[in-house]
Order: C-alpha cells, then sequence, then structure tokens
C-alpha cells in the first residue's frame, strides 16, 4: 500500500532547497516528509509514507549513492516520481536519465524559484495527492461505518 505524502529526495548539499519546498508544499496543506539523509530511515519512509518522491535532480544528487539507492527502490516499488530539475544547465544522464526518462520536471534550482515555480509542482502532485486523500477518506468512513454498527444490538 502506498503512504499518503511527498517524500522530498535530496542529497546533502540540497538540504536547505529541500527544506524550503517541503515547507511551501506543507503551507499549502499537502502532507510532505524530507526526511534525514541517512539511507534507511529514507528507505523506510519510501517503503510506508511515500505516495510519491520527488528527487531533487543535480550533478551532486546523481553523483550520490544514496540518492540513487533510494530513487531506485522508489522507482521499483511503483512509487510515482516527479523530478525537480535543482541546478542551471543541468541535463540527467545515466542511472538518473534512466529513471527520469520522459518524466515533466519542475525548475526550483533556489529559494527564488520556489515563489515562482511552487504551483507548477503542486499542479504535477495533484492526480497523486487527491487520490490519496480520496482513498484515506474512503478508509476513514469504512472505519466509522464499522464502529456505528458495533454500537447497535439486535435481541
Amino acid at each position: 500500500r502506498l503512504g499518503n505524502k511527498v517524500m522530498i529526495s535530496y542529497c546533502p548539499c540540497q538540504y536547505d532547497l529541500a527544506q524550503k519546498i517541503a515547507e511551501r508544499l506543507t503551507a499549502k496543506a499537502i502532507p510532505v516528509v524530507c526526511p534525514s539523509l541517512r539511507m534507511h530511515e529514507m528507505i523506510k519512509i519510501a517503503t510506508e509514507e511515500a505516495r510519491v518522491v520527488v528527487p531533487l535532480m543535480s550533478e551532486a544528487y546523481e553523483a550520490s549513492n544514496i540518492s540513487k539507492y533510494v530513487l531506485s527502490y522508489a522507482d521499483e516499488a511503483g512509487i510515482p516520481i516527479i523530478p525537480v530539475k535543482a541546478q542551471d544547465h543541468y541535463s540527467q544522464s545515466g542511472w538518473l536519465g534512466v529513471i527520469c526518462a520522459g518524466a515533466l520536471w519542475t525548475k526550483i534550482t533556489n529559494v527564488n524559484d520556489i515563489e515562482k515555480n511552487i504551483e507548477n509542482l503542486i499542479r504535477q502532485l495533484q492526480p497523486y495527492i487527491r487520490d490519496s486523500l480520496d482513498e484515506e477518506q474512503r478508509i476513514d468512513t469504512l472505519v466509522d461505518g464499522t464502529l456505528a454498527e458495533g454500537y447497535y444490538v439486535q435481541w
């Protein structure tokens, strides 16, 4: 079962940008998780909480073994990937190019880009987030209905 959050996948030099993107998404009422850089924690979050993964594509991200492992895992697990181009004049290649081939990406290379382009990212995330929230509502309704039935005793 997929989770219900947007997971930001980043490398060490992108920590501040990842946090700022997470803050803006949270401010727009989008459930987001921006895990620490420990690989096992990222994998755990990807498997348990992520509905969609947003990698911050850059040369540093592509060179990061942790990023490669986490994003490869998400791809193999069938978790949707919505990339962000996080470096000017960068074109993904190698393993990152294969995983993100054909995907639409949003350019967010610095804090100023966040304000200009966050709505583009949100539009790309919307189908996954809406489905996730709808599923959560259906589950809540089922649980509520089940509990309500338990209160009626027939004699």
